[in-house]
């Protein structure tokens, strides 16, 4: 059986790796006790990573390992091993002229993939037998070429490197390589491009590949004056070997007496892995828990922002946020928010990786499943090292401090929230709502029906009770989703959690509507529906809210006049929250003038 090695160039530790032996996973960068391989041993190029790149994994492989097969990826490029036809991404051909003049074309993949998941490895086959067979019938595997309308040296561009070192390499093949010279001009002056590092080969390919390419590499690095080259600059070299390897494999063709192989080759956009959660302070395994993308960054720095107003000093606040490829200057504006409290712990987490794993093909494909939904069910998968995790929606403000719900004693209590006033009046309106609440979601008494808008988990009980919820919580979770709710993660916990909900006083979770000036369809519907006891809760906790919440679509940083949108403008009054929601203001307000105009117009017609 061959010996094959594939050898993937991860410039980081905490990148996603593919589980299969065949893989050989090397840091690129100084990492002290480092789980990949390091290749600052042995003979080595190591300090030339500036220029070499990966090349540095592919020279230490050379001059330190043995094998019968020879490949090399990098973590976020992988060939795929695919029987069938992939491909996904319809821009593979870059467009030439550029459209601007200090652009110059990029090369985008025939596949891409947001993560490097079960479901996508399955889709590439990246499992060891199934590519053992494959590689050991050719003598070398590449990516599969490209044709374009300009010639491979013609499209050669590098930043901040003013003339054309193609061609500079082209003259070196002649002076060093003259074997290789005419399938060098004839590759560099066609239309056929190879793209990208990748590739496995036979291990005396390999090191015949290598003794010439480094050869040329090596005599271009003494020519070549770096002194004024950016950063991307100075990968002129290793620029230059990806044609060097479409040259190697022109010049195989070209014999006919090699068994040679093309694959399509993927991109994966998000490859950052994470360590777990564990409490931010040592007496204190108590999280407050916030879930966003980058549209609602601003309302979740106005929770965040009363959060700190209504806190005290001899509290510990260990927030949380769940997201989905946040971007770095929307966590730094929420960094600053607390960066002058050291009793207040900020911390992020991407879930997209897990939601990419986690069978949402179950879920009915009409129905739209955000982080905010999956973030409530990945607690009991994520935290699972705390208490009690507090989850609040980011369309509220704090009006007292949150430590009364923290240290809240909930034995023998799956969680904490406040009744879903809205959905039980409708339960008592419409017959079909009754229905729904009593039968699909099985609750012995409606009324008792929550919003987890607001809700404190009792992490540890539920753990502890597992038995009830199967072998597997979060896949019993999965498995509810199956079927169609209206509410689909706050449904699903009512309907397992029911039998041990501590209610909380409506205070804790005030819709804001209550405080409407207006008689409002949503007032009238309590007033009418909700039992006397329930209705007089409402009076009790507009009188006294803890917490407002702007449930609806009327969200008090777009409808400043709206029912106790004040409250939400004075938490954030002179921060820099402020002026973005300003800013926000002044651009709907144009947006909606601008439609209105248009619209004027068209009605004139």
């Amino acid at each position: 059986m061959s010996n094959i090695k594939i050898f993937v160039a991860h410039d980081a530790e905490k990148t996603i790796i593919v589980n299969n032996s065949l893989y050989q996973n090397v840091i690129t960068q100084n990492v002290e006790n480092s789980t990949f391989i390091q290749i600052n041993t042995g003979d080595n190029i190591f300090s030339k990573y500036s220029k070499y790149q990966e090349l540095i994994v592919q020279y230490w492989a050379w001059k330190n390992i043995d094998a019968d097969y020879y490949g090399l990826c990098t973590q976020d490029k992988y060939l795929s091993f695919s029987k069938n036809n992939i491909r996904n991404n319809q821009k593979t051909n870059f467009e030439f002229p550029a459209p601007y003049f200090d652009e110059h074309p990029t090369i985008d993949p025939p596949i891409k993939f947001e993560y490097l998941n079960k479901a996508n490895i399955k889709k590439m086959n990246l499992f060891e037998a199934n590519m053992k067979d494959e590689i050991e019938s050719y003598d070398m595997i590449i990516t599969s070429h490209l044709n374009w309308d300009i010639t491979v040296i013609q499209q050669f561009n590098v930043p901040s490197v003013l003339d054309n070192k193609l061609k500079l390499a082209l003259e070196l093949i002649d002076e060093f390589s003259p074997e290789f010279s005419v399938d060098a001009h004839k590759y560099l002056n066609g239309y056929v491009y190879y793209p990208g590092q990748l590739y496995v080969m036979k291990k005396d390919l390999f090191n015949d590949y290598c003794k010439w390419s480094f050869k040329i590499l090596d005599e271009l690095e003494k020519r070549i004056d770096f002194s004024d080259y950016s950063i991307e600059g100075l990968k002129i070299l290793y620029y230059i070997s990806e044609r060097l390897l479409g040259i190697y494999y022109t010049h195989l063709k070209n014999q006919n007496k090699y068994k040679l192989k093309e694959l399509d080759w993927c991109k994966i956009e998000h490859v950052e892995t994470q360590d777990p959660i564990l409490p931010a302070f040592i007496n204190n395994k108590e999280a407050i828990l916030l879930t966003f993308d980058n549209n609602f960054v601003m309302p979740a720095a106005a929770t965040i922002m009363s959060l700190i107003n209504t806190s005290t000093d001899e509290n510990q606040y260990d927030i949380i946020c769940f997201n989905k490829n946040l971007y770095q200057n929307n966590k730094d504006l929420l960094y600053r928010l607390t960066k002058e409290k050291n009793n207040i712990s900020l911390r992020f987490y991407d879930i997209g990786f897990i939601m990419s794993n986690d069978p949402s093909l179950h879920v009915p494909k009409n129905m739209y499943w955000s982080i905010d939904i999956y973030s409530k069910f990945l607690i009991f998968e994520l935290l699972t090292s705390y208490n009690k995790v507090l989850f609040l929606d980011t369309d509220l403000i704090l009006m007292n401090d949150i430590s009364y719900l923290l240290n809240l004693d909930l034995t023998g209590y799956y969680l904490a929230a406040c009744p879903d006033l809205i959905g039980i009046s409708r339960s008592s309106k419409m017959p079909w709502m009754h229905n729904y609440l009593t039968k699909q979601i099985n609750l012995t008494n409606k009324f008792n029906y929550i919003n987890v808008g607001v809700s404190l988990f009792n992490v540890q009980e539920i753990i502890n009770d597992q038995i009830n919820f199967g072998d597997n919580l979060l896949q019993t979770l999965f498995n509810k989703a199956k079927k169609l709710y209206i509410a689909p993660e706050q449904d699903i916990i009512n309907e397992l959690f029911h039998e041990k909900i501590y209610q909380l006083d409506l205070n804790w979770n005030t819709p804001s509507f209550l405080g409407s000036n207006a008689n409002t369809i949503s007032q009238k519907l309590l007033k009418e529906y909700l039992p006397e006891y329930l209705y007089q809760s409402c009076i009790e906790a507009i009188q006294n809210p803890k917490i407002i919440h702007y449930i609806g679509i009327n969200k008090p940083w777009n409808y400043p006049d709206y029912a106790l949108a004040n409250y939400w403008w004075d938490t954030i009054h002179g921060t820099e929250i402020y002026e973005l929601a300003i800013n926000s203001q002044m651009k709907n307000a144009t947006t909606k003038y601008t439609q209105k105009i248009i619209q004027d117009f068209f009605n004139t017609l």
